[in-house]
């Protein structure tokens, strides 16, 4: 978690200012100028973020879904109870869409910073790849499209996020914040889980340390410590799986050397449906074991 605070302090001075990372989550969680103004301004920008992220999909992968991401606002009857976005995959028999659900309820409650990281996992180039590329695999079992291994999806979600920015898909300093804050996040809530289940914390233990490492408000927190004392190591799975797709990457690309391709590598990784990080790992070795 060090290094990413390290992070945030250098690009905490360009956006804001300072380099004091408590400060910086300070102004995060409450510097107006980091809401939106309007609900139209919300859907305009994810929309312009989707449609970049597909524009240069094809750089980075050989097989890219034949539809391109709908996108949608939450309606307002669920949006109340609603998270800021979620990614709805399509009908099997393409009545429906793949749609990308953006919250814009309340917009100058909403951080501007969330949108793009939030977008690249969900949509383009995370859930929306990897659940329209499965239901397009019509050789495949149909469990094998539909089926979920969570630390397989929320891998690739949350690898996403970070291959967008070797994409050059982030808009802005601000917007690379939004970047670190899901990192320490998810960084944080390893040290939580663990904490809370293996080590006798406290939930109160856990709130605090969430509150001093993260910039999420005392809400978020609170309702997200709720949910891991109730699905204990299913926050975990999402950072499992991100780590072995970099590994894998990591270490076929030390082994190939220049006839490393990252578009086969992610043509591979999402080529097959979702699978369990064994069978995953099991496979890419197999594929690419021609080229060693």
């Amino acid at each position: 978690m060090k290094h990413i605070h390290e992070d945030f302090a250098e690009l905490g001075q360009r956006v804001l200012g300072t380099s004091e990372v408590s400060e910086i989550f300070k102004r995060m969680a409450t510097d107006a100028n980091l809401r939106w103004e309007t609900s139209e301004q919300m859907l305009e920008a994810v929309t312009d973020v989707v449609r970049r992220a597909e524009s240069v999909a094809p750089e980075w992968f050989g097989k890219v879904p034949s539809v391109e991401c709908a996108i949608s606002a939450i309606p307002e009857v669920e949006a109340e109870g609603s998270g800021m976005a979620y990614y709805m995959p399509a009908a099997m028999d393409g009545s429906r869409a793949g749609t990308y659900y953006q919250n814009v309820s309340h917009p100058t409650e909403r951080r501007v910073y969330d949108l793009e990281s939030v977008a690249f996992h969900e949509a383009v180039p995370g859930h929306h790849f990897q659940l329209q590329l499965a239901l397009e695999m019509s050789d495949l079992p149909n469990i094998r499209r539909m089926t979920l291994f969570n630390a397989y999806a929320e891998g690739w979600g949350l690898y996403s996020e970070r291959l967008a920015f070797e994409m050059g898909l982030y808009s802005s300093d601000t917007q690379l914040l939004g970047m670190l804050a899901a990192d320490v996040w998810r960084a944080s809530r390893l040290v939580v889980d663990t904490g809370m289940h293996a080590f006798g914390w406290s939930r109160q233990q856990a709130i605090d340390f969430m509150a001093t490492h993260t910039p999420a408000s005392l809400e978020e927190i609170t309702s997200e410590v709720n949910r891991y004392i109730a699905m204990p190591g299913q926050a975990l799975s999402y950072m499992t799986g991100r780590l072995e797709i970099e590994r894998l990457r990591a270490t076929l690309n030390e082994k190939l050397a220049s006839d490393f391709d990252v578009k086969r590598f992610h043509d591979e990784v999402l080529g097959s449906g979702a699978l369990p990080l064994d069978v995953l790992a099991r496979h890419l070795e197999s594929v690419f074991a021609a080229n060693t």
